[in-house]
């Protein structure tokens, strides 16, 4: 099956856009399929597999490929409901007294969640090992990577509604790309900042940016030069030639799905809800007494599937953790509690995010949850620290903010 990922672009991609289209219809957002490929991929990409692996020889069981498309097919549908309501709020924005303001703040607390991190050793391109080394230092390293991931989903919101509104970035707008640049260098991604340009991209309302085609060219000009220069000096660092990256990077996208193919391919002999348990809830099953036995999940497949003992790994898909610790055809009942949790974890983003008193609130809780949110099918393990991040984080919102609207357009929000 892990061949297969590789094998079957075409195929994947087909299915892909096709799942966007019928997923974004059935939430009522059907106009946004395309941004919602420019926003993640990763929803629809897995969603595809479930069906391109129909095509595996030998082929899984039938019933685990169904349980895995349905669970993933509802997953991406209210993936599309989250982003309509994104770009509800986000046109609602006063983005003129607001933004500035608010942007300069998250600027500020993406340098200041990185310190730490930049500093202990083994992070990223200063890593004699793997880059993500620094995160065997404890667990303090891994809670300040996602919230700066936090971060920089709220900045990639509030740069759509300030290139909306005025049609340029400006000096503030260059400083957040040009910060999160440079962290993305620094952390040795291969390219990390540019899907997160892609996600402000699928935001921006261009009717009323009026951007013009010399300005498009310019910024596209610049990111074919961002993408060369971040790529000579990650590929530098991966011991990599640039055509040999460049090759790493395109598959990467397809690769969305290793953990998914690796399970299937590596099916544990230890089955059973205790083994799904104790593995994929690894933290509360040390509290119970039920202790993980195995590396996590996508560290085990990389060391079992493809020899690789650096410590990386895939990241620990819900259906791939339900494949490799369920008996094959018997992945339904994980399947169906993971539709529970994907229509829990939206109820509860849509009630803290109706708690906020503003649009700019409003925004910036349903770009946390949304972070969140997306981790619950493509990485089970970080939805789990990300989720008392993102109710942390909406405590935090319920309070005044700097930038905040005043009653009068609160009215005239509420109103509206």
């Amino acid at each position: 099956m892990y061949d297969l990922i590789l094998e079957q672009k075409l195929a994947t991609a087909l299915a892909t856009v096709l799942l966007a289209v019928l997923a974004s219809a059935l939430a009522g957002a059907r106009q946004l399929w395309f941004r919602g490929l420019m926003y993640s991929m990763a929803p629809a990409l897995g969603a595809a597999f479930y069906i391109v692996a129909f095509l595996g020889d030998p082929r899984p069981h039938a019933m685990d490929l169904i349980a895995g498309l349905l669970f993933e097919t509802c997953f991406l549908a209210m993936f599309f409901r989250m982003l309509l309501h994104l770009h509800r709020d986000l046109a609602r924005i006063d983005a003129v007294h607001e933004l500035p303001r608010m942007i300069n703040w998250m600027i500020a607390l993406q340098v200041l969640v990185a310190i730490p991190n930049l500093l202990s050793g083994g992070f990223g391109i200063f890593s004699e090992g793997s880059r993500i080394d620094y995160l065997s230092g404890g667990s303090l390293p891994k809670y300040f990577t996602y919230a700066g991931l936090l971060i920089s989903m709220i900045q990639a919101a509030l740069l759509a509604g300030w290139l909306s509104a005025r049609g340029r970035l400006g000096m503030l707008g260059w400083l957040a790309i040009s910060v999160n640049f440079a962290l993305s260098i620094l952390a040795g991604s291969k390219g990390g900042v540019f899907l997160w340009l892609l996600a402000i991209a699928s935001l921006v309302d261009f009717h009323r940016a009026r951007i013009s085609m010399h300005k498009i060219a310019w910024v596209v000009v610049l990111g074919f030069s961002g993408v060369l220069f971040s790529s000579l000096v990650v590929s530098d660092f991966l011991g990599l030639e640039l055509g040999e990256f460049l090759e790493l990077a395109l598959s990467r996208f397809f690769l969305n799905n290793d953990a998914r193919a690796l399970a299937f391919d590596l099916r544990s002999s230890v089955t059973g809800d205790v083994a799904f348990f104790s593995e994929g809830f690894r933290s509360l099953g040390n509290l119970l007494g039920l202790p993980p036995r195995n590396d996590p999940l996508g560290v085990l497949l990389y060391v079992d599937g493809l020899l690789v003992t650096n410590g990386n790994g895939a990241n620990t898909s819900f259906m791939a953790l339900a494949t490799y610790y369920f008996p094959a055809g018997h992945t339904w009942w994980p399947g169906l509690m993971g539709i529970f949790a994907v229509f829990a974890t939206y109820v509860l983003a849509r009630l803290s995010v109706a708690a906020m008193g503003t649009a700019l609130r409003r925004t910036m809780s349903t770009s946390i949850w949304m972070a969140c949110f997306l981790t619950l099918s493509q990485d089970f393990l970080a939805f789990q620290v990300l989720l008392p991040l993102a109710v942390l984080a909406t405590l935090i919102l319920l309070r005044r903010l700097p930038g905040a609207c005043n009653s009068e357009m609160r009215l005239r929000y509420d109103r509206g």
